[in-house]
């Protein structure tokens, strides 16, 4: 079965995407394919020169989502991300962020509007799939603290420092989930979040949201066909 080959824009860049199985967390692949690289020794700055963005998406199913749309809505999450980071250089980022297309977008943000604080931005990543975690140890830079645990105990962890958050789950595991995220995030006094995840088996999502972040203003930002969103929530006395 031959790769299908499409040629994209975004922002002026033309890039060629390959379209092969889908891949939503690394894989031994992955490990073995970034294992040598180095990348894991560069800093921020060096590591989003060096890292060719077709390698994030070539492993994207056109027949899940248009990797146009995917990728446009990765650069809009990244923004948000990328602009709290301009305004507060020296908080700590937490990342959930399966194969560092999160990650490469905010640096490139990051990159263009401030780029004397881009070395300078702390990044930890919690991951509780071993092997996106040793990806992760691999591939990501130098300015990322890769941990094996879950996103709520660092957040709990790193909760007195005011950390900036993205939390992406490809399952956050339906009303309990949410739950989960609102009272660690509650408890926690963390003034805001983005948070993206699957809309599978889940009802009432917006009344699900709001709900469970009382006192936050809930804004949905970004939607994928039904299937995915993504939620600004915002303290609303922060």
């Amino acid at each position: 079965m031959k790769t299908k080959v499409k040629q994209l824009t975004t922002r002026g860049m033309k890039t060629t995407i390959k379209f092969d199985k889908p891949k939503f967390i690394p894989t031994i692949e992955d490990v073995n394919y970034v294992a040598d690289l180095g990348f894991n020794k560069k800093t921020s700055s060096e590591w989003v020169k060096s890292v060719n963005p077709n390698y994030l998406y070539e492993i994207i199913n056109p027949k899940d989502e248009c990797v146009y749309y995917l990728k446009r809505n990765h650069l809009k999450r990244a923004q948000i991300i990328g602009r709290a980071i301009c305004n507060n250089p020296y908080k700590p980022v937490i990342l959930l962020d399966g194969h560092g297309r999160i990650l490469y977008w905010i640096l490139r943000y990051v990159n263009q509007y401030r780029p004397r604080i881009i070395n300078k931005i702390r990044f930890f990543i919690p991951e509780i799939d071993i092997v996106a975690h040793e990806y992760h140890k691999l591939f990501f830079p130098s300015s990322c603290v890769c941990r094996f645990m879950d996103i709520k105990d660092m957040i709990e962890m790193l909760a007195s420092q005011k950390p900036i958050i993205y939390a992406n789950f490809c399952s956050i595991g339906g009303k309990e989930g949410i739950r989960e995220m609102g009272k660690v995030i509650k408890e926690c006094n963390i003034k805001n979040l983005l948070l993206s995840f699957s809309t599978r088996n889940i009802k009432n999502i917006g009344q699900m949201v709001s709900q469970n972040f009382r006192n936050y203003r809930c804004n949905k930002v970004l939607n994928i066909n039904e299937k995915f969103c993504t939620y600004e929530i915002i303290n609303k006395i922060s």
